[in-house]
């Protein structure tokens, strides 16, 4: 009797054991997020995710020895999963880091340096930006910086019209739903130099003040100080190892931090 009751015990102490170890298993897995964007996230042929932001998340989890789940989410829902800290660990999605960003997340450092830029049919808009857009239909990305500065800046001066990634606002210039977007310079010097782009032009001179342009960083939920060091040490691994400017190298014809 006393035989069967350890072996029981024994039994129920292994199973705690690996039930704790499963528990720090899932644990280990961090949940990382990327958005839909040229060059940066995008749904490769062969149904994987690839792109700048999408190998720099790959490239710093291997550096933590980390197992990650890349999930691919518009950039909305990415800004309010961070403030919520709603099932997800961090975010390699062009986040810009601002003033106001910085207080509702943490962010490490800087990954690359962003302008923004107004992007029109060639030749549909003459004249010095943002001045020369007045009255007009203004694409931007819902939850973006250029969105908020649509909205608070030129509101009363011009329709804002909301997407929900990058591409869809370009796609609505080029349709004429729209008369002008306001972009990453980055994002619309890829697009334009693609066949998606023919017919289209950059306007005026790319922008960074206004919280369009800075630096872009890794933004996670407060309260992650723990992994947002990790992040940062991995992130100052690969700018020194050499890993950083052989992503850079295969999206951009110019290094981008």
């Amino acid at each position: 009797m006393r035989a069967g009751l350890w072996w029981i015990g024994v039994a129920l102490v292994a199973g705690l054991i690996a039930l704790a170890n499963g528990e720090a298993r899932a644990a280990d897995v961090l949940r990382v997020a990327v958005t839909p964007s040229a060059g940066f996230g995008a749904v490769g042929r062969n149904g994987q995710l690839d792109g700048f932001d999408v190998d720099v998340a790959r490239t710093l989890c291997e550096e933590m020895a980390a197992r990650c789940d890349i999930v691919m989410l518009p950039f909305a829902e990415v800004m309010d999963r961070l403030a919520t800290g709603k099932n997800l660990d961090f975010a390699v999605a062009s986040v810009l880091r601002t003033p106001e960003r910085e207080r509702r997340f943490l962010f490490t450092d800087r990954y690359w340096r962003s302008s923004s830029s107004f992007v029109a049919r060639t030749g549909s808009i003459q004249g010095a930006v943002p001045d020369a857009v007045a009255g007009r239909r203004i694409a931007t990305l819902t939850g973006s910086r250029q969105n908020a500065f649509a909205r608070e800046r030129l509101g009363g001066r011009a329709d804002s019209v909301e997407f929900t990634t990058i591409d869809q606002t370009l796609d609505a210039v080029r349709r004429g739903d729209a008369d002008v977007a306001l972009v990453p310079t980055i994002t619309a010097l890829l697009i334009l130099s693609s066949e998606e782009g023919r017919g289209m032009e950059v306007v005026g001179d790319p922008i960074t003040e206004n919280g369009l342009g800075g630096d872009v960083a890794i933004a996670l939920p407060f309260g992650r100080e723990a992994l947002r060091d990790r992040v940062n040490q991995a992130l100052r691994t690969i700018l020194l190892n050499g890993r950083y400017d052989a992503i850079s190298s295969r999206y951009f014809p110019f290094r981008v931090y």
